[in-house]
């Protein structure tokens, strides 16, 4: 029971805290949301490396519902995809591997493709610690789609 009490306080703290203090925020070189869903949302970057192949990068999701099999479902707050995502020569990416969220542990994959005309869209999925320590939650695979933003002055 006591697990329990400290996993909703826990998740209710993360569901208080602001999506930018996860790094959601206006700067994107992508932004969108998941499809059918305008409230949740979906940010990354697109980074060219010195030798000029392009990764994405800093692959964020916002308000996403996960459900659990030991704790209250519930919606993330944000959270960012570790790795750094080749571009193939198709424009497809893919990752699976650790998203940022401490204390929380939560893994998944994500998987898209950059479109001419500045749009992606593609998946992701988190398992893990969505709702606290020691939970054990899920999103499902989430479709996407995003748009490129244009350039800040």
């Amino acid at each position: 029971m006591k697990r329990l009490v400290l996993c909703v306080c826990v998740g209710g703290l993360l569901a208080a805290l602001p999506a930018p203090a996860f790094g959601f925020a206006g700067n994107f070189d992508y932004v969108g949301h998941v499809k059918g869903e305008p409230t949740e949302f979906v940010g990354f970057f697109v980074k060219h490396t010195n030798s000029g192949r392009r990764k994405v990068a800093g692959f964020t999701v916002s308000q996403i519902p996960y459900t659990c099999r030991d704790a209250p479902d519930g919606t993330t707050s944000g959270w960012r995809f570790d790795a750094k995502m080749r571009v193939e020569p198709d424009r497809t990416f893919l990752g699976t591997g650790p998203w940022t969220g401490l204390p929380l542990d939560p893994y998944g994959v994500v998987k898209g493709k950059l479109h001419r005309g500045g749009t992606a869209d593609g998946g992701f999925k988190l398992n893990g610690e969505l709702a606290g320590p020691d939970t054990h939650c899920h999103t499902h695979m989430q479709d996407w789609r995003a748009a490129r933003q244009p350039p800040p002055d």
